[in-house]
């Protein structure tokens, strides 16, 4: 008998200490509390990656041969504040194809094409680059989880169907995808 009590008390005080840890550990990370480490459910509110590379361009796409990704320099917006923060008058001047949400604007993970990607239009320095923007200030406010896997994803889709090798694509040394 002293042995089954003994057994129940140290399995309460494992559960007990696991979600104080557990508690501490989400309190230190100062994000919002999710569904857990990598949750499905956030993936189950976002359009597919091929929805948000359709066009409403009816010319020919254009021959794109690079990727660059760069932070957005910011803690969060959507792609009116970004297209402001780089001194447009409209969303529709924003210099990029996509961008990718962080929960503080745009949803987190959510891809949204530009009026650039839209119409298939070159960004202002002409190249054949196709320029994605991840809401980030890239140090204080860390890509989620989320934004990595969507930009993988978008990458990896856009790499197969422009035949961008992997040497034509471009990140900030800290963003590891």
């Amino acid at each position: 008998m002293a042995s089954k009590n003994r057994t129940v008390k140290m399995w309460a005080s494992l559960v007990a200490s696991m979600t104080v840890g557990a508690v501490v550990l989400m309190a230190m990370d100062h994000q919002k509390i999710s569904g857990g480490g990598f949750s499905l459910a956030s993936f189950q509110r976002l359009d597919t990656v091929d929805h948000a590379l359709k066009s409403d361009a009816n010319t020919e796409k254009l021959n794109w041969g690079s990727i660059e990704i760069t932070y957005s320099h910011t803690v969060g917006g959507t792609i009116e504040n970004i297209a402001l923060a780089q001194g447009t008058l409209t969303p529709a001047e924003a210099d990029f194809h996509f961008l990718i949400g962080n929960g503080d604007g745009a949803p987190d993970g959510e891809i949204v094409p530009s009026h650039r990607w839209n119409q298939q239009i070159r960004c202002a320095d002409n190249s054949k680059t196709i320029k994605i923007i991840i809401v980030s200030d890239g140090m204080r406010v860390r890509p989620t989880d989320t934004q990595i896997k969507r930009l993988s994803k978008l990458i990896s889709t856009l790499s197969r169907y422009y035949s961008v090798s992997s040497k034509d694509i471009t990140c900030p040394k800290s963003l590891d995808f």
